[in-house]
Formats: structure tokens, C-alpha cells, sequence
């Protein structure tokens, strides 16, 4: 599993807010805002001469890294992260940090925006003909996270509806579970938590398979082991499914697959752009492009990483490039005792950096190559 992203990796979210302040900021203008952000870091709201408003909250965290442009850097910059416009923004938003305060001053306009926000973005641009909504990769991150998920999900592959589980949600090991559950004495404090750790689970299903796991560890072990084997039958079961021999649906079903993963499935009716080392594009629209496409092979094989991890590796060929899509590492996330969080199976679907071969290209450069085709 890839560690949290880095604080420099988080800061380019700013960097980015700054360059889309209009169709052309100037060096005062992007600096204007970053001495804003450092000026507040616990969260604030800055208005620009032309009238974009900028909402944000705590960034105390991301501030640190956060240096001011100079004349030689900005246009190499804003031609990576600006994204094309006619007329300045009306406001953006740094989501996560808005999203975890209550108390900052902000229009009732801004703040039902952001609630309409349901997909993974980082950033919100409310333009004067609608919204965008704008994720940021950062090309110095080692490893970037295409999202993970926990639950089970219902994918339409050409009509027919499959699903992957992840958590507890395995059909075969249901009564076992529920055994298992049955025979906890909810009275006993697991010894494996501390008093502060117990204190602080408030979680019912947490309280039980953390006693569970300390009452009867040789059970529980057998039990997490066929956890994990069940949710690599599920991985293989649901590629098969996604990508059978027979290639002419495999660009539609990788693209029902990058949607959950990259906006959740829907866009509200908002566009959806990416921030890469490809520079700013559509990833909505590059998607739907995927769907369409009958030319694109998609294998996929199930080896260890580098890490030693079991690992699933999925691979796109468009005429004649090879990429890497993603890593996929189901991970039983609170399998061992002295972890109070007990969530069971998390899919994490990931870039692959590490694992791409010489000459590979990773899905952001399909993403953007199909942006440039379209």
C-alpha cells in the first residue's frame, strides 16, 4: 500500500489554484494568492482586482513548501496547469480544506456548490458558463493513486452487470463471519488496544472483530487468510469479465473501470479535468473517448511487485503504444491485532511507476494522448 501523499505533492494544489486565477495571470497576481496562503494558513478567502474569490481552509501543512514564482518560471508553469478560458473564474475551492471547516466565511452560492461536488477532485473552479472540477498529479510523487474501494461496486461491462467486493462483503464467507461474530463476549477489553485506542472505537463491527481477533487468534488468522484468497478470486473473475478474449468491448469496459476509480462513476453534470505531467486536459471527455474506441487490447496478468505484494497488472496496446492502466493490491486493511480499525479487504488501484517496463506509457499518457486525438 502507498503511504499518504507528500506535503510537496499537496502544495502544487495551490500552485494550481494560482494559475487559474484568469487566462493569463500575471507574476503579481499568482503571488498575490500565494502570500495570501501563507499569510492564512488555518483557512481564509482572497479576492482578486477582476472579482474571483478563492475559498480555503486549514493548509497549514501544505504552506511549508509553497515558494513564490518567478518571471522565467511562470509561463512554463501556467503552461502546464492553466487550463483554457476566455473569462476569469467566478471562484475556485481547495476542496479537502474547505470540506473539514465549519466556521469560514463563504457564500451560500459556494457553499451549495461544493456539495454538489461528488467525485475525487481536488480543486473546484466555478466558471462563468459552469463548473469544473479539477484532480492534481503530481509527476514527483512516486507513486500516484488512481482511488481504492472498500464496498462492494456494481460495474456495467457491455450490459451485463458484475460486481467486486472488498470489505467483508463475500458471499461464501458470510456465515463464518457471522461465527465468529456470535461467539465474542463484548464485555472483555481486547489486551492487544490500549485504554485510549478502546476509548476512542466507537465503531460497533470495529469493537467486535478487535475483541475477535484476541479471544480466538488461531480462528481469526485462518479466517483472514481466506479473506484474502476470496478476494483474489474476485479480482480474477471481474477482469475476466472486464476483458474476455474476444477485444472489441475491452476500450468500453476499461473505461466503466477508470470512471469508478477517477470521478465516481459521474460528473454531476460538471466537467471533470486532470492536472499531469501531460499538462491540463478533459478526463471525462478523454474517458468517453476510451468507450468508444474498438481498437484497444487490454491484458492483464497476476504476479507479485517489486514490494513482493500479489499484485494484478493491467495493460491497454492503442495502435501500436503499450500502457500500463494500474496496479491493483487488495490489501486486508486492520487484519492484525493491536489495530483497532478492522475494514477487511481495500482495492487499491494504483499508477504502476515502479513496475512500468522501458517504453510503457502510464494511463494518464493514454488519457492525454486520447485528449489530443479528440
Amino acid at each position: 500500500m502507498a503511504g499518504p501523499r507528500l506535503n510537496t505533492s499537496r502544495s502544487l494544489e495551490l500552485l494550481v489554484i494560482a494559475a487559474n486565477l484568469n487566462s493569463m495571470p500575471s507574476e503579481s497576481e499568482v503571488n498575490g494568492l500565494i502570500n495570501a496562503f501563507q499569510t492564512h494558513p488555518m483557512g481564509g478567502t482572497y479576492t482578486t482586482q477582476l472579482g474571483t474569490s478563492v475559498h480555503w481552509g486549514n493548509i497549514q501543512r501544505l504552506v511549508q513548501d509553497l515558494m513564490p514564482l518567478g518571471r522565467e518560471g511562470l509561463a512554463s508553469t501556467l503552461s502546464r496547469i492553466a487550463l483554457p478560458r476566455s473569462f476569469p473564474p467566478r471562484f475556485l475551492v481547495h476542496l479537502d480544506s474547505f470540506r473539514k471547516e465549519t466556521a469560514l466565511p463563504a457564500s451560500a452560492l459556494v457553499i451549495t456548490t461544493v456539495a454538489r461536488v461528488k467525485g475525487k477532485s481536488d480543486i473546484l473552479i466555478a466558471e462563468v458558463d459552469g463548473i469544473r472540477e479539477l484532480s492534481v498529479k503530481d509527476s514527483s510523487a512516486a507513486e500516484k493513486k488512481l482511488g481504492q474501494q472498500s464496498k462492494r461496486e456494481t460495474y456495467d461491462f457491455s450490459g451485463d452487470e458484475h460486481t467486486l467486493s472488498g470489505g467483508f462483503n463475500f458471499t461464501s464467507l458470510q456465515d463464518r463471519l457471522q461465527r465468529i461474530k456470535s461467539n465474542v463476549d463484548l464485555n472483555v477489553h481486547p489486551t492487544s488496544l490500549s485504554e485510549d485506542q478502546w476509548g476512542r472505537l466507537k465503531n460497533k463491527q470495529y469493537r467486535i472483530l478487535a475483541i475477535a481477533k484476541d479471544s480466538d487468534p488461531v480462528e481469526w488468522d485462518s479466517f483472514a487468510v481466506a479473506v484474502e484468497i476470496e478476494a483474489a478470486r474476485e479480482l480474477d473473475s471481474f477482469l475476466g469479465a472486464a476483458f474476455p478474449a474476444a477485444s472489441h468491448s475491452h476500450g468500453r469496459h476499461l473505461a466503466t473501470i477508470l470512471s469508478h476509480r477517477l470521478i465516481d462513476g459521474e460528473t454531476g453534470g460538471h466537467d471533470e479535468w486532470i492536472v499531469s505531467q501531460q499538462g491540463a486536459f478533459r478526463l471525462d471527455s478523454a474517458i468517453a473517448y476510451l468507450a468508444q474506441m474498438a481498437n484497444v487490447q487490454v491484458d492483464w496478468e497476476r504476479r507479485n511487485s517489486r514490494a513482493g505484494k500479489p499484485s494484478w497488472f493491467v495493460y491497454a496496446s492503442v495502435a501500436g503504444h503499450r500502457y500500463l492502466i494500474t496496479k491493483i493490491e487488495p490489501s486486508f486493511e486492520g487484519k492484525l491485532r493491536g489495530i483497532s480499525q478492522t475494514k477487511g479487504i481495500i482495492y487499491h488501484f494504483q499508477e504502476g511507476a515502479q513496475n512500468r517496463a522501458p517504453g510503457e506509457g502510464s494511463v494518464w499518457t493514454l488519457l492525454s494522448d486520447l485528449s489530443a486525438q479528440m
